[in-house]
């Protein structure tokens, strides 16, 4: 299974990757969401890990840009603040489950949410 993870902040990109590598999963990381979209263009991912808050995007608009790609991408939303689903999210097959807050305590859960489909 295949997870691009979207996020301004090098440093967290590159410990999830990593965790996530060491569980199996192909993983690709970008602090750019102009260079993700691309990438995702070209060799969509299972699933995209989405930084709620980055300069220039917000994952609202990061998931509608990737749904609009491809519907199939199963996204996340991985954030350090407190947010609730708004219409749009829901309307873009989003539900409360598939917001992982930061940082990540229970592993074993995460994993598994990564590995539902």
């Amino acid at each position: 299974m295949k997870i691009v993870m979207i996020d301004d902040e090098e440093p967290i990109i590159e410990s999830t990757m990593s965790f996530l590598a060491d569980e199996g999963f192909i993983t690709e990381g970008f602090s750019s969401h102009e260079q993700a979209l691309a990438y995702i263009e070209h060799d969509p991912p299972n699933i995209c890990l989405i930084d709620y808050r980055m300069p220039n995007v917000n994952a609202e608009e990061l998931i509608q840009l990737i749904k609009q790609t491809n519907p199939d991408i199963r996204c996340l939303i991985y954030t350090g603040v407190a947010i609730t689903l708004s219409d749009t999210l829901k309307q873009l097959g989003l539900s409360e489950s598939d917001i992982i807050q930061k940082p990540i305590i229970d592993f074993d859960s995460f994993i598994s949410l990564l590995r539902r489909q």
